[in-house]
């Protein structure tokens, strides 16, 4: 189901003072069905238009499906397809590959050793699969992220029970164009270790990953980077945070190399999370950061970079805005300055996951809505300009 969201009876925008102008509504879509939907990624696509990828239960094989959604550039919908089987699936990330298709990465308990499996798709530029591999243990083993490097294969980060030394560790493999395995490493401690993000560094090839680790901790738990060689053995790794409870959900690298971290810090002992941005290079480590404190609930889930060289991040707040939580948009300059801050959202639940700058003040966010729609949660993709 595709309908524009009523946006006079539930939409609400606020507008951060003393800041600059922030953008407004250019349009609003839901797509879902009488169960849960919910959106975890979404990129901008060769033709103009959008690709969004994540969870549904209102259609397809399983109880839980993997659901992608092809937008035209206002938002319309041109196609979508469920891909999954008897059990449960989900697409954590998706990219646009080289040959103008689509790969997603996530998890499925329909196939595979373990309660959970990497789950890899590769489809066509139509939504139509190509192939699908899974990869995994004995336990949970969870794929969320997936990159294709530069010599056209691809690279992906999960986080692992079955490999590794604790409870759950960084585990990336690189597998070839038909799926399989090139090199595969398994980085973590006694705790918990959780894969977040990947990316290659486009100078020497190296592999990037990102999350959070309860192992090496200064804090409760701290974001942790992990630098691969192209060949996966380990070249560097590094952590850092507060005394807090430091989570990481996504990492951007900037077109001038900067790192841009978006997740949450949630004090000893406090019930809720704040809203954390942590922005360096590799050479200083600590250019700047910044928290939303406050009594509730907020964090950061994703990065996007801006044409002006800043950023602009989505993520939800329980804090401000209509509904028990609203999407929470915040953007910044180059040196971390707050520029602006919005929040959209009905009266009920509403969380964004991922989005993508088109412009100065332009982005594309995705998520999930209580407020609207038809069933329980629905996707929520919205345009601001």
């Amino acid at each position: 189901m595709n309908r524009k969201l009523p946006l006079l009876l539930i939409l609400t925008v606020f507008a951060a003072c003393a800041l600059a102008q922030s953008p407004g509504l250019n349009w609003a879509q839901t797509f879902g069905g009488p169960n849960n939907d919910e959106a975890y990624d979404i990129i901008k696509t060769r033709d103009g238009g959008y690709a969004v990828c994540g969870m549904t239960e209102s259609k397809g094989m399983g109880g839980k499906d993997a659901w992608v959604i092809k937008l035209d550039p206002q938002g319309k919908l041109e196609w979508d397809k469920t891909f999954g089987d008897k059990q449960d699936e989900a697409a954590n990330a998706i990219i646009q590959t080289s040959d103008n298709g689509y790969a997603i990465i996530g998890y499925t308990t329909s196939k595979g050793k373990g309660k959970k499996d990497v789950w890899f798709v590769k489809i066509d530029s139509m939504g139509n699969k190509l192939w699908e591999t899974n990869y995994g243990g004995p336990k949970d083993d969870i794929g969320n992220d997936l990159i294709q490097t530069m010599d056209g294969n691809y690279a992906f980060i999960s986080s692992s029970k079955s490999f590794g030394a604790g409870n759950f560790d960084f585990w990336a493999m690189k597998i070839d164009t038909k799926g399989a395995k090139i090199w595969k490493k398994a980085e973590g401690g006694k705790g918990a270790d959780l894969g977040a993000s990947i990316a290659e560094n486009p100078h020497d090839s190296s592999i990037i990953l990102c999350g959070t680790t309860f192992s090496y901790a200064t804090g409760q738990s701290d974001l942790w980077l992990i630098n691969l060689t192209k060949e996966g053995r380990k070249d560097w790794r590094k952590n850092f945070g507060t005394v807090n409870k430091d989570r990481i959900n996504h990492m951007l690298i900037k077109s001038t190399g900067e790192y841009i971290m978006t997740g949450g810090t949630q004090p000893k002992g406090e019930r809720y999370e704040d809203y954390w941005v942590v922005g360096f290079t590799a050479e200083s480590w600590d250019d700047w950061e910044t928290t939303e404190t406050t009594p509730q609930d907020e964090a950061a889930s994703c990065a996007s970079e801006a044409t002006d060289g800043g950023v602009i991040v989505c993520g939800y707040t329980s804090s401000v805005g209509e509904g028990s939580y609203d999407f929470l948009l915040i953007k910044y300059d180059k040196k971390g300055k707050q520029l602006w801050k919005d929040t959209f959202g009905g009266f009920e639940d509403d969380r964004a996951s991922a989005l993508v700058a088109i412009g100065k003040d332009e982005a594309v966010i995705c998520g999930f809505t209580r407020s609207d729609g038809e069933g329980k949660r629905d996707i929520w993709v919205i345009s601001v300009k």
